[in-house]
């Protein structure tokens, strides 16, 4: 097994504006690489928390058995972009082009909802363009959740 993934550990984020039908819980829970001093690199695609990106370093504190977050400490440079697609069929294809564009997604327990890493060197407004095409398609909408990429 890859040492880093033997090493993770899970960092409990409170999501803003509670719970919902789309947000079904208080808390979203990261995993997390280790960097010392109560530092964590995010090692996964954020679903409901907001301002925090893959590859971000964050900060937190133990309380009751668990690590809750308490700030990023620097940021990595990725954004976060969450889709709620409106026909499952066309997922898979929807995922794969922004594969192409050079994203990565991760599938929530949800069946028509997903993640979506943009890396700081993927063009971030054909990611968009992307996204708002499939939009005006009635396929999907979608949300910025944590912009790190500069936008004009």
């Amino acid at each position: 097994m890859n040492k880093k993934i033997q090493s993770r550990v899970k960092i409990a984020v409170r999501i803003a504006g509670g719970t919902d039908d789309f947000r079904p819980a208080d808390w979203e829970h990261l995993w997390t690489v280790p960097c010392g001093a109560g530092e964590y690199e995010v090692d996964n695609i954020p679903f409901f928390a907001t301002g925090i990106s893959s590859g971000d370093v964050i900060s937190a504190h133990a309380q009751d058995d668990q690590l809750i977050f308490d700030q990023v400490v620097r940021y990595g440079g990725h954004s976060t972009v969450r889709c709620v697609v409106f026909d499952v069929d066309q997922k898979e294809n929807i995922q794969k082009a922004l594969a192409r564009l050079g994203c990565e997604t991760e599938g929530s327990h949800m069946s028509k909802l997903f993640a979506v890493d943009v890396p700081a060197p993927v063009n971030y407004a054909e990611v968009i363009s992307y996204l708002e095409e499939k939009e005006a398609e009635n396929l999907l909408d979608y949300e910025e959740a944590s912009i790190q990429h500069k936008t004009n």
